[in-house]
């Protein structure tokens, strides 16, 4: 997650779209799936936390997002256009925003859900 230590949002989203920018322009890429191992598990690893946190493995904390691909009209248009799922997340990263998270959950169990 970004305690906006790690960028200028609180939005994983926003986050994510920035670093995507940055590596652009240092001439480097950072795809979706890259984007979101460091946002998860490389992120954990860096904290040298990966045996509690970082993956949806059984016995480790569960805190994640559900994320909508169809939570607004153009992000929707886009997902439904993309190839792969490769080019979904390129597009949650890109458009996404808080409107994107459909449910929360901390420990494990539901904190949020939009309804």
């Amino acid at each position: 997650g970004s305690d906006v230590g790690g960028g200028t949002s609180f939005s994983l989203l926003r986050v994510l779209s920035e670093g995507y920018k940055v590596a652009q322009l240092a001439g480097q890429s950072l795809s979706p799936w890259r984007a979101f191992y460091l946002a998860t598990l490389g992120g954990a690893r860096a904290l040298d936390l990966q045996e509690h946190i970082g993956t949806l493995q059984p016995g480790k904390e569960a805190d994640f997002l559900v994320l909508d691909f169809h939570c607004t009209p153009l992000l929707a248009r886009r997902s439904r256009a993309a190839r792969d799922l490769e080019e979904r997340l390129f597009a949650l990263i890109m458009l996404g925003d808080d409107r994107a998270v459909k449910a929360s959950y901390v420990l494990g169990e539901l904190a949020y859900r939009r309804e």
